[in-house]
């Protein structure tokens, strides 16, 4: 009787055993992939955790059908976050936007977190068929990580969102201001006296033409590094960096960045914004 157990115990096993291999052949991809290295270009090179840098990206070739395109971010200790692109067929470039991964508070000062996560194609899968024969990949692209102001950078849907940062606020005291450039009718005012400026253009604002300008309440001299993000109800963002020179003999200086209003088909506003000519 023990005998009869034990035969049925161990052919259990065997079917077990057999079971397990079948699964694991089942997935192993023994079709020899193609290497494809694409290109990567980002919009920006510094951009803050939880807000969106836009990319193009180039691939050597083509596909018959459509495909997506993977891109990855990863920061220095392993966060990440990944976004989607799709190819259409007979395509070979295309663009989008991810999300910058990390933690908010990860930031530092003004000049932030060099080498903080890089950026790269991580991969690509054909629309038709179930095998993916490509390999996709690209050099990293490295970002630079800023500080997250959440009352300033996250969207919202009724306003385009403007955060004005500059290095050494303890000694620079800056304000923000935004006019209308046909009246230059002053229609929005940031003044703080703290480390950033900050603004809510709201989509209340008659469509037309406006203006950023900086004013220099109090600085110590010098040149002062300073850099704008301009967050759209959709997330997107336009990012302005620059150098004002010789800040101890400035007071007043416009426009510093050009803003578009209109208003689309939907009623929804719609922002454009620019450097000065």
């Amino acid at each position: 009787m023990k005998n009869i157990k034990y035969l049925i115990m161990f052919v259990s096993v065997l079917m077990l055993s057999s079971c397990q291999d079948d699964r694991i052949d089942t997935y192993i991809d023994t079709e020899i992939k193609t290497a494809i290295v694409g290109t990567l270009t980002l919009d920006r090179t510094s951009a803050a955790p939880s807000t969106q840098i836009g990319f193009t990206f180039d691939l050597p070739q083509s596909f018959s059908t459509g495909a997506t395109v993977e891109v990855r971010a990863k920061t220095f200790n392993l966060a990440q976050t990944i976004a989607y692109v799709t190819l259409p067929a007979g395509s070979s470039s295309g663009s989008g936007a991810i999300e910058m991964p990390g933690d908010d508070g990860d930031g530092t000062d003004f000049f932030g977190i060099d080498g903080y996560a890089t950026v790269e194609l991580t991969g690509v899968a054909l629309d038709e068929g179930t095998d993916d024969p490509f390999v996709l990949t690209s050099e990293p692209v490295s970002l630079r990580s800023l500080n997250y102001n959440s009352d300033y950078m996250s969207p919202r849907s009724d306003a385009m969102k403007i955060l004005f940062d500059w290095a050494s606020p303890d000694v620079n005291d800056l304000d923000m201001y935004v006019y209308n450039a046909d009246t230059f009718d002053l229609v929005e005012d940031a003044e703080s006296g703290s480390r950033y400026e900050g603004d809510w253009f709201n989509a209340s604002h008659p469509d037309g033409e406006y203006f950023v300008a900086i004013g220099f309440y109090s600085v110590e001299g010098g040149d002062l590094p300073y850099n704008f993000t301009f967050t759209h109800p959709d997330g997107t963002v336009n990012f302005y960096e620059g150098v004002f020179a010789s800040s101890e003999t400035l007071s007043f200086e416009y426009p510093i960045i050009n803003i578009t209003k209109t208003t689309d088909g939907n009623g929804d506003a719609v922002y454009t914004t620019s450097l000065p000519n």
